[in-house]
């Protein structure tokens, strides 16, 4: 089951797949899972390695058609998370903070992500 889909050439989170997948899930993905299938959608197989903190964050990395991410996840109480994104290419470089709700199930982050890795790989 797909959770992107293209629209005007552009790859894009399908809300009502990505909804019912979600249902269909023997367990809650965590966002590094929810990344990986839409990087697996995208036709990128590429591993993402995981470093733990000492505290209560975790580092991922990887790359993206050629851009560089890396994301710390970083839990902040019981309930919250936040994430802080950084992809580069070349002179072309982004970051963000996305902050979540435990409940929150990752939809703004995913299509800000893919925004991300599109405009990073352009050059923008």
């Amino acid at each position: 089951m797909n959770i992107t889909k293209l629209n005007d050439g552009k790859r894009k989170l399908c809300e009502p797949s990505y909804l019912d997948w979600l249902k269909v899930q023997t367990s809650t993905p965590t966002l590094i899972e929810v990344v990986e299938k839409v990087n697996q959608e995208c036709g990128l197989a590429s591993t993402i390695s995981k470093k733990k903190a000492p505290d209560t964050a975790l580092f991922y990395s990887f790359g993206v058609y050629g851009v560089s991410v890396s994301m710390t996840v970083a839990k902040e109480g019981l309930d919250n998370q936040t994430i802080y994104t950084k992809m580069s290419k070349g002179n072309s470089k982004m970051s963000w903070v996305h902050h979540l709700q435990l409940e929150d199930v990752f939809t703004l982050y995913i299509e800000e992500y893919l925004e991300g890795v599109r405009k990073v790989w352009k050059g923008l």
